[in-house]
């Protein structure tokens, strides 16, 4: 995943973050955006790096939330009462917690 942010002035500013994407064998980003007032204008310049650099960009407009202390959190009733559909990723130890739920996990120790 890759963070828009505000300073970057140009597409080669983004260049250098997909050549090393590559080299480890990274072929796609999905982008992680907010709705500052730079988001245009950075998008342009994520897009443009990455056509120049042969790399595949997707915004997922889903909600993506994570959390240090998840094992109890019960993601279910989130979603309800935001009524949205959260990609929630949380901090999971693998002796602990309930994954029936989630699209995914992290380990913030790893």
């Amino acid at each position: 995943m890759v963070g828009i942010v505000s300073n970057r002035q140009s597409a080669s500013n983004y260049n250098d973050d997909i050549k090393c994407a590559q080299y480890i064998g990274i072929d796609a980003f999905a982008l992680n955006i907010s709705t500052d007032s730079y988001i245009d204008e950075q998008l342009g310049f994520t897009y443009q790096s990455a056509a120049n650099n042969g790399i595949k960009l997707k915004v997922n407009r889903k909600v993506f939330v994570s959390s240090f202390a998840s094992n109890s959190i019960d993601i279910v009733a989130i979603r309800v009462a935001t009524d949205s559909d959260i990609y929630f990723i949380p901090n999971f130890h693998p002796s602990r917690g309930d994954f029936s739920n989630l699209q995914a996990t992290l380990n913030w120790i790893a």
